[in-house]
């Protein structure tokens, strides 16, 4: 557990190299507010 600007974040060990470079952001759609995620590799 790690507290990363003011919230308290939670990972597995396995996952954390992966989204080493991942940045959670806001998005606003016709559907409402939304979190991206900025940086993922998508690639199959």
């Amino acid at each position: 557990m790690e507290i990363i600007n003011g919230i308290r974040v939670a990972m597995d060990e396995k996952v954390a190299s992966i989204i080493e470079r991942v940045t959670l952001d806001v998005e606003e759609t016709g559907k409402g507010v939304q979190f991206v995620l900025l940086g993922l590799n998508q690639c199959c």
